[in-house]
């Protein structure tokens, strides 16, 4: 029996670094301070998922069942997304009777935190309908058994019933929440039915931005040919192209309140069955709006509500009342909100308001400069904020004075946010050298102790204080319920703690002792290590600010062990040794380069284009080089693709690609960014290489063309920009340049661009 200091609360959720679930984590991570608990987070992947080795990723429920779990937080939507509400019965029945909350499916007797679908889809189809007159709405669901799948397509129904829109079945395709879903969806619609429709309801976001990647290969621009409007706005929602009108709802706020209502069912306190959180319509500019959410440039004559209390004196007196409303759309701490509070008081009357009040807010934001999410929920506070002080102005002044404040503090969290990204990046890239150092030590040869130094250092460089590595002695069975028997015993393999116990044979109870008997609470999050349908064993790690690095060191060491068994296997003779290591390096290899690389042509995908365009610029600023950019689109691909197929047209992607390695440097910058689009920044001496660079290409083009006596010709659209070294032209700049001159070269051949 293992004697536990504090409630042991296990989260079970789908992934934690994609933008859905790290909310909901970040929001569960940071709200768990607040209790004295241990939280033990087990990651898998959807229950019954059709997709390749999903379901041996499952192996991290059946460790949850093994642990003495006080309470469970269900992140109950993207697990049951290809089982349904039945099946995720029939799941949290393994777990016996423990408080549950579930989040965002009901569960009959489990308290659920949901969201009115329905209403909510109403609301962007009434937008839809008032502002921009649409006629046919298309809509694109998640899986048929998703709960809220099929509450958002009802919610489509009764919209179109309300709005008496046409109610078509060929106008609906059912996907799985992906962005590829979201593209064929497309292909569906437009290839298949050939239906006309002026704009589309995606059920979640991923799938609005495959549906307008899709569409924009078609030839058809959102939000100009076709609105798009998604649904839960996930980070990249606001700085997609076009940014992207969606149905907001609380994700973070859902996570906070679950573990509220988790730790009031514990100390035996009522909670209701289940508790709705609100949604809000983001409009952007999928949808055709293009200035819905800037703030006019005159500061509005608003109605005055207090005359006889000063604006400084009213925000203090009413502090609580602020607070409980603002309470009820974020999840900042009570100490933050009071301290900004604070600061109107201060600095109100003061001669130079707006800096007093700027380093005030920047002094609070500070501690939180470093968490997208943070800033995320100052971004929706400020919202939220502005209208409720509006109320306790007592003067026009004062109505002004607040106005400048909340628009300098919403620029701030801008410059932050965009500061984050580009940290984050350079950070992410740090990280992977980091992780690479741990594969390195893994398979080194050094002695056990050097190895356990560089390998702990190696760890806290990518942010991991804690980890411990547990490694099956015999081989499991898959039980026929879906869940794994676990063996009752396993070795300890590594651990950054007590060197000296490693390689020990451990019990479950004596490798949970240990996590559960610290000072204060902690959080651990559990990963199997698997790779294909080999399991190896178990890593435990301690909290990590990049989410991502979970997963990574669980494939980092899972490739380990299979390395190890490929040595053992095959140490007989040398040469099948250095043959497996060959291959393993290769794989790594392989692995780093698939990121940024296009599996068809070799070339650089948007991903490499992206990560090097920067530097590449930055280069020939210091270099005092000339830039020339180009954008090449194929022509007639579908037409290839549609007449001789798809192995054509995949040999003229291959032929163009090779046609601009003939012509460009291998220092210039070549990537192939989309189905028919490349891109390239190349170094030039004057504006004249431009025409250089151009007829090359032609001459090549042709070429090729004499050579391969296809039944077809290869034919190539270019824009061009060009930027002097002199007076350096910006990227985007450039690239939109470059896009309107083959805009214009398309249009002077009598083509739509596709």
């Amino acid at each position: 029996m293992i004697n536990k200091k504090r409630p042991l609360i296990g989260l079970i959720i789908n992934e934690l670094d994609t933008s859905y679930q790290s909310f909901i984590w970040q929001a569960i991570k940071s709200h768990a301070g607040d209790y004295d608990i241990d939280l033990f987070v087990f990651p898998g992947k959807p229950l019954q998922s059709p997709y390749l080795y999903e379901q041996e990723h499952n192996i991290i429920f059946s460790w949850a069942k093994t642990v003495p779990l006080d309470g469970i937080l269900l992140a109950s939507g993207p697990i049951s997304q290809f089982v349904g509400v039945e099946g995720l019965k029939e799941f949290i029945t393994h777990f016996g009777d423990i408080p549950m909350v579930s989040i965002s499916v009901p569960i009959e007797g489990v308290p659920s935190i949901l969201i009115d679908n329905q209403s909510a889809v109403l609301d962007a189809v009434e937008h839809l309908v008032t502002e921009h007159g649409i006629k046919r709405l298309a809509y694109i669901s998640g899986p048929k058994k998703h709960l809220e799948a099929e509450q958002r397509y009802l919610g489509y129904l009764k919209a179109l019933k309300e709005f008496k829109l046409e109610a078509d079945n060929e106008l609906v395709v059912w996907g799985d929440f992906t962005q590829e879903s979201g593209e064929r969806s497309i292909q569906e619609l437009l290839d298949r039915r050939n239906v006309k429709f002026d704009a589309i309801l995606a059920a979640n976001d991923p799938l609005a931005m495959g549906a307008i990647k899709a569409l924009e290969q078609r030839g058809i621009i959102v939000p100009q040919n076709m609105a798009v409007v998604g649904f839960d706005d996930i980070e990249e929602a606001e700085y997609f192209t076009p940014s992207l009108t969606t149905i907001a709802q609380p994700i973070n706020y859902a996570g906070k309140i679950g573990l509220d209502l988790l730790m009031a069912q514990l100390l035996g306190q009522h909670v209701d069955n289940n508790y709705y959180l609100p949604t809000e319509l983001k409009i952007r500019h999928s949808c055709g709006c293009y200035f819905k959410n800037i703030k006019p440039a005159k500061v509005p004559n608003m109605q005055i509500f207090i005359v006889d209390v000063t604006f400084e004196k009213a925000v203090i007196q009413n502090q609580k009342q602020i607070l409980n409303d603002i309470s009820k759309f974020i999840t900042l701490s009570e100490k933050d909100c009071l301290s900004l509070l604070e600061a109107f008081h201060h600095n109100w009357k003061s001669k130079d308001y707006i800096r007093n009040m700027m380093d005030s807010f920047y002094k609070i934001l500070e501690p939180n400069t470093r968490g997208e999410e943070q800033l995320s929920m100052w971004w929706v506070a400020l919202q939220h904020l502005q209208p409720l002080l509006m109320n306790y102005c007592s003067s026009q002044d004062d109505i002004y004075r607040l106005y400048i404040f909340f628009e300098r503090a919403a620029i701030l969290i801008k410059e932050l946010s965009e500061n984050l990204k580009v940290n984050r990046r350079l950070r992410l890239q740090q990280k992977t050298m980091y992780l690479q150092t741990v594969n390195q030590l893994l398979f080194s040869q050094l002695n056990r102790f050097d190895r356990h130094v560089a390998l702990k250092q190696s760890l806290v460089q990518l942010g991991v204080e804690e980890c411990s590595i547990y490694n099956f002695i015999q081989e499991l069975n898959s039980a026929h319920d879906g869940f794994w028997v676990l063996p009752h015993r396993f070795n300890l393999f590594w651990a950054t703690e007590n060197p000296s116990e490693q390689g020990k044979i451990l019990s479950h109870d004596e490798f949970l002792m240990p996590l559960l008997k610290r000072d204060k609470g902690h959080i651990y999050v559990f990963q199997p290590l698997f790779l294909g349908s080999r399991h190896f064993g178990l890593l435990i790690l301690g909290e990590v600010d990049d989410a991502i690095i979970y997963e990574s060191l669980r494939v980092v060491i899972s490739s380990f062990f299979l390395g190890r068994e490929l040595f053992d296997k095959q140490k007989e003779t040398e040469l099948q040794l250095q043959k497996t290591l060959r291959e393993l390096k290769n794989a790594n290899r392989e692995l780093q380069v698939m990121s940024v690389r296009d599996k068809l042509t070799g070339l650089l995908n948007r991903r490499g284009f992206d990560s090097l365009s920067e530097k590449f610029a930055s280069l020939a600023e210091n270099m005092k080089s000339d830039i020339c950019f180009f954008f090449a689109d194929l022509d007639y691909l579908k037409m290839i693709n549609d007449t001789y197929g798809h192995q054509e047209g995949d040999f003229v992607i291959q032929e163009v690609a090779d046609i601009l390695r003939r012509v460009f440097d291998k220092n210039d910058v070549v990537a192939r960014i989309g189905g028919d689009e490349f891109v390239i920044l190349a170094h030039a001496r004057c504006e004249d290489d431009l025409m250089v660079y151009k007829k090359r290409i032609i001459e090549e083009v042709a070429v090729s063309n004499r050579r391969l006596k296809k039944p077809f010709e290869i034919s190539i659209s270019l824009g061009t920009a060009y930027s002097p070294a002199t007076k350096p032209v910006p990227l985007v700049t450039l690239t939109a340049m470059a896009d309107e001159e083959l805009y214009r070269e398309k249009k002077g051949r009598g083509r739509d661009r596709d």
